[in-house]
């Protein structure tokens, strides 16, 4: 009796252990799936495209659409190239300096994406400064920007930014007053502040050193009845209500 339940335990016991020896142990917490970055999609170039003066400069950018959806200022780890360097040169950094007149392509490469931007440089008039301690007068232009306003009434449409509009027509009118008068023309700071682009003032440097951010400065209301039904050309003087010259980025 003893040997024969021996011998029925012996296999039983043999079982068991090769049953625990093929069970596998549990599994413990998987890795975290790390996310691809996102890759670069799309490129687009902006800045400054019309140059007046020889050596004058400007600070282009790239913009890259990211496949997430995002955009990101990629400028200093792009590469930058001018088809015409003799009119517009460009640096590692994307500044560019103005040459001889002409047309240049910009382009900018990140990431095999690609973007480019057509810059024009026009020589233009100057009005030497003046000796010191003394201003330049008041130049009178309400003829010609009436002219310029009344030629595009699409843009003056379109004109009232507080409403969605743009900033076409503004940029218009300064680019010819530069083009076509002197470069001494730019844009307002509203009230003298930096921060606030003055919408449908105009700005004259009567002073001498650099234009941007001078105070020395004339400004003229060039709309009147701006986002009204019914906007027309104006030259309302509003040099004494706080001046400051600016470029608005553009030149």
């Amino acid at each position: 009796m003893r040997r024969y339940f021996s011998a029925l335990i012996l296999p039983l016991t043999a079982a068991m252990l090769a049953g625990c020896a093929d069970t596998e142990a549990p599994a413990g917490p998987s890795a975290p799936a790390v996310p691809s970055p996102a890759r670069v999609v799309g490129l687009r170039v902006s800045g400054p495209s019309n140059f007046f003066q020889r050596s004058q400069t400007g600070q282009l950018a790239a913009v890259a659409t990211l496949s997430n959806g995002f955009t990101e200022d990629r400028t200093a780890s792009s590469t930058w190239q001018s088809n015409n360097s003799g009119v517009a040169s460009v640096t590692t950094g994307g500044v560019l300096t103005a040459g001889d007149e002409g047309d240049a392509t910009i382009t900018a490469t990140h990431q095999g994406q690609q973007a480019t931007m057509t810059v024009r440089v026009r020589h233009a008039f100057r009005t030497p400064d003046p000796p010191p301690g003394q201003r330049l007068p008041k130049p009178n232009e309400a003829a010609f920007i009436a002219q310029l306003v009344n030629s595009r009434p699409d843009l003056v449409a379109r004109s009232c930014q507080d409403q969605g509009g743009t900033w076409e027509l503004l940029d218009f009118v300064v680019d010819q007053l530069r083009a076509q008068k002197d470069t001494r023309w730019g844009y307002n700071g509203r009230r003298g502040d930096v921060n606030f682009v003055a919408r449908d003032e105009v700005a004259y440097h009567y002073g001498s050193g650099p234009d941007e951010l001078s105070r020395e400065t004339y400004a003229w209301d060039m709309l009147g009845g701006h986002c009204g039904s019914n906007p027309t050309p104006a030259y309302f003087d509003v040099s004494d209500l706080g001046t400051v010259w600016l470029t608005r980025g553009r030149f």
